[in-house]
């Protein structure tokens, strides 16, 4: 069982003009961490920010990783690495969305038969999703 301890307290909404900074203890098991975040603004405008520190390619499988894959993607910084336990998202650049979400993932051991169609494969993770605010939430109202 992984469990998640986040700071800061969300269930206080974080001021979305400010720089927003994320921490975490280490989730045991955990090879590779990776987190987005989703605003939107209106009905036709959607700004998204993530961890990764190059640009994403479109191919990576995210439904299914094996332990190289996501050591791979670590090394490549696409993911954040195991120990890591702290991101910065700029200030500002969801203040003026209508609604905010976060959704973060920790990507564990995989591990796929040999043989077999369809191809069996299962995968550990860990994901935490939850709403960071927006001109559409109130005050006090954060996730759980």
């Amino acid at each position: 069982h992984m469990s998640w301890t986040l700071t800061p307290d969300l269930t206080q909404l974080p001021p979305l003009d400010q720089a927003m900074v994320f921490h975490w203890d280490s989730v045991p098991g955990v090879l590779g961490y990776y987190a987005t975040i989703v605003g939107m603004m209106g009905e036709k405008t959607m700004i998204t920010w993530s961890s990764s520190e190059v640009k994403e390619e479109a191919t990576v499988g995210w439904e299914y990783m094996d332990e190289q894959q996501v050591a791979e993607l670590v090394e490549a910084t696409v993911l954040m690495a195991p120990d890591r336990q702290e991101f910065t998202v700029p200030a500002g650049i969801f203040k003026d969305c209508d609604m905010v979400f976060l959704v973060m993932t920790g990507f564990g051991r995989g591990v796929a038969l040999q043989e077999g169609q369809p191809l069996p494969s299962l995968q550990t993770r860990t994901t935490l999703m939850v709403t960071l605010g927006g001109k559409e939430m109130q005050e006090g109202m954060g996730g759980d």
